[in-house]
């Protein structure tokens, strides 16, 4: 129940529509675990292939209806990645660099960069600083958050492991 609760936990944290959480958790309950590394990289791909498309939160799935019908084995297209990564370090910069932030600002900032954020483990005045005096410099850092295997998926793999 742990492991299926961690799994869950962090799935859900990316999840692009997180409705439902108690319907979700128990079709969670009824995955296999390995199969949740599965669903954990579709639905990073997932999160791409939205924001790429522009897709409407009403068409996206629930996240029960997306275990219940195990939509991580659908196919479909991938966006381009390159363009992705940029533009999404492109974004965090000038989320940065604007003085008006003076947290993180959660509201419609993608997953995938907060997850890189959350990674990073550096204090956002401090992104702020070096945004302002050095913005390749940042650029480059935040690039390698958005580059590397989550630590997520690393927790996932080593508790799937044992």
């Amino acid at each position: 129940m742990d492991i299926v609760m961690n799994y869950f936990d962090t799935w859900w944290a990316i999840y692009p529509r997180r409705e439902g959480r108690v319907a979700a958790l128990k079709a969670a309950k009824k995955v296999k675990p390995e199969a949740w590394p599965l669903i954990m990289e579709d639905t990073k791909r997932r999160v791409r292939f939205y924001e790429h498309h522009k897709t409407e939160k009403k068409f996206r799935p629930m996240g029960s209806t997306y275990l219940n019908n195990k939509r991580w084995e659908d196919e479909y297209d991938d966006p381009p990645i390159e363009n992705s990564k940029s533009s999404e370090a492109d974004e965090f910069i000038s989320l940065a660099k604007n003085k008006w932030n003076r947290s993180f600002p959660s509201g419609e900032v993608s997953p995938i960069i907060k997850d890189a954020f959350y990674r990073a483990k550096r204090y956002w005045r401090d992104w702020q600083v070096l945004a302002q005096e050095n913005p390749d410099k940042a650029r480059e850092d935040i690039l390698k958050y958005l580059d590397n295997i989550p630590y997520t998926d690393r927790k996932m793999k080593s508790a799937g492991d044992e």
